[in-house]
């Protein structure tokens, strides 16, 4: 089979959702068994979603990896790529669809980063408590004005890496 999703299908896209990432393949004019999602596109999708998501894994926050943040310091603890999976769908009567997603509901906030906002405590007259790296200490506030945090395009990165090693992109 043909290593270029341009190539085999004439058309081929990919998208970055919200916390997903998306590829279909246009099989317009396959046999039926063969373009299924269990048929020989759907196997080489899978195949191909399945190194996308190991990918993917290696560029997501964790442990040990370079931080994306002002502090210099890592507070990623791993959950977040141990939530990364894949999938391959029929996506009408003439795609195949095969996605590769993260769980965490937060992992939006992580790939699209936030803007400045104020957080506030859950009961009203409550206090924040956290330990604040910059001064070192424990900080006891009503209210903290966050600088927001920048955006970490891992899924995408994860995305591109996973298409340039199997010759694709």
């Amino acid at each position: 089979m043909e290593r270029s999703l341009t190539q085999a299908t004439g058309r081929a896209s990919y998208a970055v959702g919200m916390a997903d990432v998306v590829f279909v393949v246009d099989t317009t004019g396959w046999a039926k068994a063969f373009k299924r999602k269990d048929g020989m596109v759907g196997n080489w999708m899978a195949d191909l979603a399945g190194d996308v998501k190991t990918v993917t894994k290696l560029e997501a926050p964790g442990p040990g990896k370079f931080p994306r943040n002002r502090t210099g310091i890592n507070y990623g603890t791993g959950h977040m790529a141990s939530t990364i999976d894949s999938a391959v769908y029929g996506a009408g009567f003439d795609e195949v669809e095969a996605h590769v997603f993260v769980k965490p509901p937060y992992a939006r906030y992580v790939i699209h980063g936030t803007d400045p906002h104020v957080i506030k405590p859950k009961k009203p007259g409550g206090m924040l408590r956290f330990y604040w790296v910059r001064k070192a200490k424990w900080m006891v506030l009503p209210r903290v004005n966050h600088p927001g945090t920048a955006a970490n395009h891992f899924m995408d990165r994860g995305l591109k890496r996973g298409l340039r090693g199997n010759g694709i992109i």
